[in-house]
């Protein structure tokens, strides 16, 4: 297998530790934004990124990042494009680099296409990696010992640039609109919720149901690709107490009078399923309406 090393750098000052479950969740993360990269590049490609160690002090997590030989080639690449969600750098910049640590300086010039690197750039615009990326900057930016974020070529080596942490917030997607005095915005989450009704029913306007850690929602279902994998059968799901999907949601929210309120709920990718009984927790008839308002007046966000 031909392999490269790259290394997630978190910024954490001296004396200062992350906080575990929020590295790891980052860290896996990074690993999806790869992978996605990877995927949109060469679809036919299959890649495996490996836990090397981690560098004390500002943390770095050092990785490598497998591949079969004959697409060694590849992971100039893979690997330039997922870093430059994290970084100040270009595409081209990386590009380089990776060339350099991937290739011994006799093979370099063999393998530089700069037609390549344009087709590189151009899938990271239109936005190959991104969702990953800003979930790796949403776990971050939940953890106030974590100052920035980089990627570095080279382990034990700083990166060029730093993420601060005051741009995780943009860099993680939330997007917001003024209209007059209301400020309307989408707060994107990664959650787990407890399927309590499906729509089996392409594309349509009408609402699942989910149980959520903040209550009961309806949802509007846009991963389309997913439900059609329910619908043809390639991905059945038992329609038993206690199915579980990890999803990304977009939350939809207005402020009025100094308060976010929940508008409407989109899920926007499923990236899995599992069953557990005790999930469903018992709680009182509600009305049963499709096409009612998703808010929730009492829902407010402060």
């Amino acid at each position: 297998m031909a392999s490269a090393p790259v290394t997630l750098y978190l910024d954490i000052p001296e004396g200062q530790h992350g906080d575990l479950e929020i590295v790891a969740e980052a860290s896996i993360a990074w690993s999806r934004t790869i992978k996605e990269v990877a995927r949109v590049l060469y679809p036919d490609v299959t890649i495996r990124v490996e836990v090397l160690d981690a560098d004390e002090g500002s943390f770095g997590l050092n990785a490598k990042v497998r591949i079969d030989p004959k697409y060694k080639a590849a992971l100039i690449g893979i690997l330039a494009g997922a870093a430059t969600h994290f970084s100040l750098e270009t595409v081209d910049y990386f590009y380089e680099k990776f060339l350099d640590s991937i290739f011994e300086k006799d093979e370099a010039a063999d393998v530089t296409d700069i037609g390549e690197r344009d087709r590189v750039a151009s899938a990271i615009a239109r936005g190959a990696g991104r969702k990953p990326a800003e979930q790796v900057f949403r776990a971050l930016q939940t953890d106030h010992t974590i100052a920035g974020v980089g990627v570095s070529p080279t382990p034990e080596q700083a990166p060029s640039s730093i993420i601060p942490r005051k741009d995780f917030l943009d860099r993680g997607g939330y997007r917001a609109t003024a209209f007059d005095d209301v400020l309307e915005r989408t707060r994107p989450e990664r959650i787990e919720a407890v399927l309590i009704k499906p729509v089996l029913v392409p594309k349509t306007k009408r609402l699942w149901r989910f149980q959520t850690p903040s209550g009961e929602f309806g949802f509007a279902m846009k991963d389309h690709a997913f439900v059609a994998r329910l619908l043809d059968g390639t991905e059945p799901i038992p329609m038993v107490a206690g199915v579980i999907l990890d999803v990304d949601v977009d939350v939809t929210e207005s402020q009025v009078n100094g308060l976010w309120k929940p508008k409407s709920r989109a899920i926007t990718r499923v990236w899995g399923h599992r069953f557990d009984a005790s999930a469903l927790l018992p709680f009182g008839e509600e009305e049963d309406d499709d096409e009612a308002d998703q808010s929730d007046p009492a829902d407010g966000i402060r």
